[in-house]
């Protein structure tokens, strides 16, 4: 029967051996052990029995999961495990359960009787499943210690195999040689361009080599080591940035990624990739790893004797394994990197990218046959970087998709006659235990779960620092200093985090491995963050808060394009005291405040200055103030377009605390000095008594006549701004267009706004400047001119040869307008749309004369219009210039 001890140790190495497995194997092995554990007594089976149960079940289940579903499934089967570890001792025996190539498990035992599914000879045996026989003790000194050879692939001859797509793309290795597997107690682990040679000191409490010390002179080894081809290649296309996708591909067992994610470790070559990052958020990144394998070299020592000084460096404790097998080959991987894109655009990016980067391998080095490529995607091309991390010594790193190619073509004669410049890439290590019984040994695996848990922390910081990094090199946060010295401050403080985080992984990892402490110390410190100002839903609330404040205020930045950002009260003053200005109108954000209380408090973690706690309404959500800031700027720009090339009027943007106003408001600058804080285009009472343009200069607006409603008899030019009498045009026909000589702007207009019209001094006909209803009618009737009817309203000048009339025209009538002597070649006009009025003015200079004021009740927005009959005769939005 089997004993409690011996369902844990069935237990602890599925545990250790789990880092090989799919996420479809994982949920199957969770599965397996639920099931046998719900419906039998485990306890009074015999171990074949136990091992006969758990694979019945896998091999029965054949379950499937999703790719993104995996560390989820890695959770709860720790979870599980550790449930059935509570139930004993933490006696470790020295059974094993080896789980073997995806989508099929097979074990090995210690002692008893071969289940059928495992016997060598039994017909059902996997054919490509090879064995290893297990000692039943651990060795020592004494006894002969024969290390297996390294996994080995398929002939090389044989073709790759198709492509699959998922996260990643794989092509399958070619190789030769025959796999094994390793010995109990024994321990593989990837090289990650550490300096590894046979021999050397390894202690797996720290994930740290020990230099300098020896087992065995270079004579022995030399005698003692074997040599045998592992020639193989392999090619990888990954689009995911994740710790998890990236360790993958570096094969990076749990126990090591774990001490990798603290810091214990300092990799080199190739594994410098793990290091590496997206910069953004929102960028598309995709990565090909091109893996060659060479040479597997391993000691095979007889009747080992190991002398009193050797003795004594095992006992010191400094090292927990030996080397005594090593992979060479080399890795190269190149990283593909789109520019900062638009949060909308990265998966499709992505997708093109990694269409594009799937073509390298399909390059023909002997036939001198290239990539092609279309236009659309050399252009894309063009866009992405490139970075280059190799165990390979390049003159010059590829930084460019065409260098890329051309590199990958040069890897494999880099690796030199029989890869004498290959390096390590696996280790086999074998514990110091089998030589000596008093040398230091690994008491603990970490396990997945406590991985998991490390790895979502850390994934969780790596994604707070992407975005950052986005709202950083946001142009808005560029120009304000308040948001962005808060979200420099608090990518700070989530790296000191960081940093502090993996010190105490560190501590706890090597204290975990060597006995001292259990896993709960470890994940109390995960836990601990959930109550900290660093937990995740704390961070990223405070993220979202920023990405939403930069996003309100980059809606009215964008309105404004185009305007001038000052950074503080010194850049402001130089332009309002300008001699040369005569008005300025400043947008000013009023509550980028400084302070922070929850910087504050992140800070005061690590006892950091702290910017000054004060509470900050997030006035960003209030959909009133909100409203008020859209209605403002879009005053402001309508103001900063219409006189955008008149120099005495300057148009500003800058951010100071004001508690009176939330949000924003706009500064009003009359000579050379503050004027209101509270600028908006208010009604004028009396409207005519107006003699200073500059009082109605805010309102001013920019027009552009509409092309469809011309009159065949109207040529319009200057941007659309002018429009003169003269020969049919032959226009395309169009239903706005009108039968009368006169023109409607694009702008329907309603609230309050000024322009000013030129227009010509002519010896006959008329000249009219207007305003209609957009539903006018077209028809050349005695109602067609604009002020004969209902719908419009109009001044004009009538020229005879004795002298010009102005008159105001509305419902066809004609009411003469007392006007100053002599001819005038610019009219003004204020429309005050809530108030009813509609006002015109003689134009000199600076200087307003009244001429005349429609009020009424205006039911529909107003579009402006111009009318001009006789040869030459013309009208002209002009400009303020």
């Amino acid at each position: 029967m089997a004993t409690v001890t011996a369902r844990r140790t069935l237990v602890f190495e599925i545990q250790k051996r789990l880092s090989g497995l799919s996420g479809s194997q994982l949920l199957a092995v969770a599965s397996a052990i639920s099931d046998v554990s719900e419906t039998s007594n485990i306890d009074e089976l015999s171990e074949p029995e136990l091992y006969d149960l758990i694979i019945d079940h896998i091999r029965s289940k054949k379950l499937r999961v999703l790719e993104d579903e995996g560390m989820v499934q890695l959770l709860l089967l720790d979870d599980m495990l550790n449930d059935l570890l509570a139930k004993d001792t933490r006696e470790v025996g020295a059974s094993q359960a080896a789980f073997l190539e995806r989508g099929d498990v097979t074990t090995h035992q210690q002692g008893g009787s071969t289940p059928s599914h495992l016997d060598p000879d039994h017909p059902d045996k996997h054919p490509t499943t090879p064995t290893t026989d297990i000692p039943t003790q651990p060795l020592n000194m004494n006894r002969d210690i024969h290390i297996p050879p390294a996994p080995m692939g398929r002939d090389p001859g044989m073709p790759a195999s198709n492509l699959t797509t998922s996260a990643s793309v794989k092509s399958r290795t070619t190789g030769v040689g025959s796999a094994s597997r390793v010995r109990v107690g024994e321990m593989t682990v990837a090289a990650l361009g550490r300096p590894f040679t046979l021999g050397m000191l390894y202690d797996a409490r720290r994930d740290k080599l020990v230099q300098g010390l020896k087992l065995w002179n270079a004579e022995t080894l030399k005698v003692k080591t074997s040599e045998t081809p592992q020639q193989s290649s392999t090619f990888e296309i990954s689009a995911s940035d994740s710790i998890e996708s990236n360790s993958t591909l570096m094969d990076i067992e749990a126990s090591l990624k774990a001490s990798f994610l603290s810091g214990m470790i300092e990799v080199g070559g190739s594994a410098k990739y793990l290091n590496d990052q997206k910069k953004f958020k929102n960028q598309s990144r995709v990565t090909f790893q091109y893996k060659a394998t060479t040479n597997f070299k391993q000691l095979s020592i007889d009747q080992v004797t190991l002398d009193t000084e050797k003795m004594e460096v095992i006992e010191k404790g400094l090292a927990t394994h030996v080397v005594t097998g090593i992979l060479y080959g080399a890795n190269a991987f190149f990283v593909f990197d789109s520019e900062k894109l638009e949060a909308s655009q990265v998966q499709d990016i992505q997708g093109s990218m990694q269409a594009v980067i799937m073509k390298i391998p399909s390059i023909d080095v002997e036939a001198k046959v290239g990539i092609k490529l279309t236009d659309e995607e050399k252009a894309l091309t063009n866009k992405f970087s490139c970075k280059f991390y190799g165990d390979f010594i390049l003159k010059s790193n590829p930084a460019t998709f065409q260098e890329a190619v051309k590199t990958y073509s040069q890897l494999p004669q880099l690796l030199g006659t029989k890869g004498k410049n290959s390096v390590p890439l696996k280790v086999w290590l074998m514990p110091l235990k089998n030589l000596d019984p008093k040398a230091a040994e690994l008491m603990t695996e970490i396990s997945i779960g406590l991985v998991g848990k490390a790895q979502v922390a850390l994934e969780d910081l790596k994604d707070i620092q992407m975005r950052c990094n986005d709202s950083l090199e946001d142009k808005v946060v560029e120009s304000f200093p308040v948001p962005h010295e808060k979200l420099s401050t608090f990518q700070r403080l989530c790296g000191h985090y960081k940093t502090s985080l993996q010190q105490t992984m560190a501590e706890k990892l090597t204290l975990i491995r060597a006995g001292e402490e259990d896993e709960s110390s470890l994940v109390q410190v995960f836990e601990d963050r959930h109550q900290s100002p660093f937990s995740h839903e704390k961070l990223n609330k405070w993220l979202e808060n920023k990405e939403r404040e930069i996003n309100v205020i980059r809606s009215c930045v964008d309105t404004m394009e185009g305007v001038k950002i000052v950074l503080n009260q010194t850049e402001l003053d130089r332009e309002v005291l300008d001699s040369d200005v005569d008005g300025v109108l400043c947008f000013v954000f009023t509550s980028m405040l400084k302070g922070d209380i929850y910087l504050d408090e992140m800070a005061g973690d690590f006892k950091s200055p702290k910017l000054g706690s004060t509470h900050e309404d997030q006035w960003y959500y209030s959909d009133e103030v909100l409203n008020t800031m859209r209605e403002k700027s879009k005053t402001f720009q309508g103001s900063a377009k219409a006189l955008k090339n008149n120099s005495k009027f300057r148009f500003l943007i800058m951010a100071t605390n004001n508690d009176n106003y939330k949000g924003a408001t706009i500064y009003h600058y009359k000579n050379h000095s503050l004027h209101t804080q509270d600028f908006s285009l208010i009604t004028l009472f009396n409207v005519e008594t107006v003699t200073d343009k500059r009082d109605l200069i805010w309102y001013a607006c920019d027009l552009t006549l509409d092309p469809d409603t011309a009159n065949n008899r109207l040529t319009l030019s200057q941007e659309n701004k002018k429009a003169t009498y003269g020969k049919d045009q032959k226009y395309p026909s169009h239903p706005e267009r009108f039968e009368c000589p006169q023109v409607l702007c694009k702008e329907e207009l309603s609230g309050h706004h000024y322009w000013e019209v030129e227009w010509s001094n002519g010896t006959n006909e008329s000249v009219h400047v207007a305003v209609a209803y957009k539903g006018v009618g077209r028809k050349g009737n005695k109602q067609g001119d604009f002020g004969d009817n209902l719908k419009s309203w109009s001044v004009g000048k009538c020229f005879s040869s004795k002298k010009t009339l102005v008159k105001a025209y509305h419902k066809g009538k004609g009411l003469k307008v007392p006007h100053p002597s002599g001819c005038f070649s610019r009219i003004g006009v204020y429309l005050d749309w809530p108030a009813g009025t509609l006002s015109f003015y003689k134009v000199s200079a600076n200087t307003l004369s009244h001429l005349h004021t429609f009020r009424t009740t205006f039911t529909e927005p107003l579009v402006p219009g111009l009318l001009a009959r006789g040869d030459s005769n013309y009208a002209y939005l002009c400009p303020f210039e």
